[in-house]
């Protein structure tokens, strides 16, 4: 073949290359997405087709590189989508901690108002077993007396003996320990939260 004409067809393919990574830089395919894609990938069906454009542009690669674009071929085809794999992997991972370290923060604060509502019940059957002994005490104090006078009286009856009531002694339980409210910045939570690197991108 004319190494001329060999030349100028290969020029040609090189232009429609760089004229394609343009094309699909203008497409703005991110925009359709709500996280930000990195790159979009222009596949060429075979290694030679590149190094023909190599030949005449060897710039092609950061020309593409620079506009979001990544040219791969069947050999950088596998590994590429290996690793777009792998990203939504950790992606999908680093959401899960996030939900994971929410579900936490928010176990915590309930629990914290549990805790809360525990110690106001015990407080108030403590005050209730008090308010029952006290109302034993005075019946002890001011109903037994007539009721003892009574029976010496040795008046017949059909019920059964007055008996006096016992105090009780039962003091409710407390939490141990009180759970504070949960602020954005707990240590213990903020640990949890996914690092930069597998973060969620924005």
């Amino acid at each position: 073949s004319d190494p001329a004409k060999r030349h100028q067809h290969l020029a040609a393919h090189a232009q429609k290359v760089r004229a394609h990574v343009t094309g699909l830089a203008r497409k703005d395919y991110w925009k359709g997405f709500s996280d930000r894609v990195d790159f979009v990938a222009m596949f060429m069906p075979g290694e030679n087709f590149y190094a023909a454009v190599l030949e005449h542009d060897r710039d092609i690669f950061d020309f593409a590189s620079k506009n979001s674009v990544i040219i791969v071929t069947p050999s950088t085809l596998i590994a590429l989508a290996k690793a777009v794999a792998y990203g939504w992997r950790q992606e999908q991972a680093a959401r899960n901690a996030e939900q994971a370290v929410e579900l936490g923060r928010e176990l915590y604060q309930r629990l914290s108002v549990m805790t809360d509502h525990m110690s106001k019940v015990g407080t108030n059957l403590d005050k209730a077993v008090d308010s029952y002994n006290s109302l034993v005490g005075s019946y002890e104090r001011k109903v037994m007396p007539q009721v003892r006078r009574f029976e010496d009286l040795q008046i017949p009856t059909e019920d059964r003996a007055v008996e006096a009531p016992t105090e009780l002694s039962v003091r409710a339980r407390t939490p141990q320990a009180q759970i504070a409210e949960v602020k954005s910045d707990t240590p213990l939570l903020d640990a949890l939260q996914p690092q930069a690197a597998g973060g969620k991108r924005k």
